[in-house]
């Protein structure tokens, strides 16, 4: 079950974070109301990103402690690694995006720098369900 639970929380990650790079992202960057857009899906994306990083690292760390393999606990580090990295390393921007307004003349730059480092998420996430398929198809 633990395996199954991994697999999908990965790939459903990897396939979340695609399409916020992919589809939401370029929506953002030509709405006239980049900030209200933004947030929206901020707000809806975390009610969907959180859960499935929690089960990677939940299922993961069971299925590693049954079977010590090097590349399941690779993929739910990695798989992990998202909430951290929006905690630590997102969140300033994240923070300056809430506190603009639409009119603000940073916000550009903004949500330009908030896509370069989701992109980072995008990569990491698409690594570990690559990882998770290895180790276990």
């Amino acid at each position: 079950m633990a395996d199954r639970a991994l697999i999908a929380s990965t790939g459903l990650m990897a396939g979340f974070t695609l399409a916020v790079t992919f589809v939401a992202s370029p929506l953002v960057d030509i709405s006239t109301k980049k900030r209200d857009t933004w947030s929206r899906l901020y707000e809806n994306g975390a009610k969907m990103a959180v859960p499935l990083a929690l089960t990677t690292a939940i299922s993961g760390g069971m299925l590693y402690y049954k079977t010590p393999n090097p590349r399941i606990l690779a993929a739910t580090i990695i798989g992990a690694f998202p909430i951290p990295f929006t905690v630590l390393a997102m969140s300033p921007t994240n923070k300056a995006i809430e506190n603009s307004s639409n009119n603000d003349p940073k916000v550009d730059g903004l949500v330009n720098k908030w896509n370069q480092l989701h992109n980072v998420r995008t990569l990491v996430s698409v690594v570990s369900f690559g990882l998770a398929v290895y180790a276990l198809v």
